[in-house]
């Protein structure tokens, strides 16, 4: 599908405000995180990533919005705006990840936490690749879950609550996961099983989600 540029930079404006205090959250956290950046311990990354996806998931579905309302009356099909839509998400969190993926990758992050003399630095600095990884996926999963909750919400048939079932569910196996996965000390297939299974789900929310799209309901 051919990328329709103004109709992209229109949506990636509506998030220009909350990607703007993401990308400073993300970078002060993991510039001053005194412990290394692991999974299972820090829970608070994870409720980070949830409230980034919540908020652009509601900036780019607020189906009574004026800004909404402008959008379907443009003359683009309703796969179009799906697949915009899912692509301005992607660069709201690809502006929060890549600057924190850059700190720890290019050593700044080792180098400053070396500075201020803390003892984990740099013997700990290659263990924090897995964090950013799993960061990752979490936002793999949490976006499309929550974009096709808001789809289902506005969809015209029954069992528009659904999606927000669907979505509380993967919350709590997100949350699950994060704190129950250790690496390091688990098998590799286990770890593949998990992986797998978010790339899945999230394959299978877009798929749904464009499809319910299609018909969702004006209000």
């Amino acid at each position: 599908m051919k990328i329709r540029w103004p109709l992209l930079f229109w949506q990636v404006r509506q998030l220009a405000g909350i990607t703007c205090i993401a990308t400073l959250l993300s970078t002060i956290y993991v510039l001053m995180r005194f412990e290394p950046l692991q999974i299972g311990s820090q829970s608070a990354a994870l409720f980070f990533v949830l409230g980034h996806c919540i908020a652009i998931t509601w900036i780019l579905g607020r189906v009574r919005s004026r800004a909404f309302g402008f959008l379907y009356g443009q003359g683009f099909s309703r796969d179009t705006i799906w697949m915009h839509t899912m692509l301005a998400s992607a660069v709201s969190v690809l502006a929060v990840w890549l600057p924190a993926a850059f700190l720890v990758g290019s050593g700044l992050r080792s180098g400053f936490q070396d500075m201020l003399r803390n003892y984990w630095f740099p013997l700990m600095a290659d263990t924090e690749w897995i964090f950013l990884i799993w960061s990752l996926l979490a936002y793999l999963v949490l976006i499309p879950a929550f974009h096709y909750s808001w789809i289902r919400a506005a969809h015209p048939t029954s069992g528009s609550r659904n999606g927000i079932v669907i979505a509380t569910g993967i919350v709590f196996a997100s949350f699950s996961i994060w704190n129950s996965v250790r690496v390091p000390q688990m098998p590799t297939w286990i770890v593949l099983i998990y992986v797998g299974g978010f790339i899945l789900a999230a394959v299978s929310l877009c798929i749904g989600g464009m499809k319910l799209h299609r018909q969702v309901e004006m209000i």
